[in-house]
């Protein structure tokens, strides 16, 4: 990675149904001298309203991964987003939503230290609590969590630490 290849993540609001305030994601790609909007797949459960993307981490320039959720404005109903860069597109990665189908599954933070040790944390269920995912290579896994509170930030040192 240099400065030539940075990585910049979010939403912005398109004005689509089924309401105005809709969000879809967003990511950007800095080039060493300027940002371009790369397209990025957004969440696609029934009636969503908006697609966030509140984190992102690159292990390579064509291993970059970015974090975030789906919501149901009318329902509060939210799923778990992961999305992942090969060096030409983004694509959905399919992740874990243990806080239940009607109740919060999001992801804030990812950061990694290999391609198959990546750490992704957010918040599940209701009230909320913290939600720890694990990326090993072929899947993300549900990580026991003893905090009661949302987590908003997440490093990965080590594979041990």
């Amino acid at each position: 990675m240099s400065a030539t290849d940075i990585w910049s993540v979010g939403e912005y609001n398109p004005g689509v149904p089924p309401t105005v305030t809709g969000r879809r994601t967003l990511t950007e790609h800095w080039n060493g001298k300027e940002w371009s909007i790369v397209p990025s797949p957004n969440s696609s459960f029934p009636n969503v309203s908006a697609t966030r993307l509140y984190g992102v981490d690159a292990m390579s320039t064509n291993d970059v991964w970015a974090v975030g959720y789906g919501e149901d404005f009318s329902s509060l109903k939210s799923e778990t987003l992961i999305i992942h860069w090969n060096g030409k597109s983004w694509s959905i990665v399919p992740s874990p939503n243990p806080g239940g189908s009607e109740y919060t599954n999001t992801l804030n933070a990812i950061d990694g230290v290999a391609p198959n040790d990546i750490w992704s944390v957010g918040a599940q269920g209701y009230p909320e609590k913290s939600l720890t995912l694990h990326w090993n290579g072929s899947s993300w896994q549900t990580i026991p969590n003893a905090c009661r509170t949302p987590l908003t930030g997440v490093v990965a040192i080590t594979s041990r630490d």
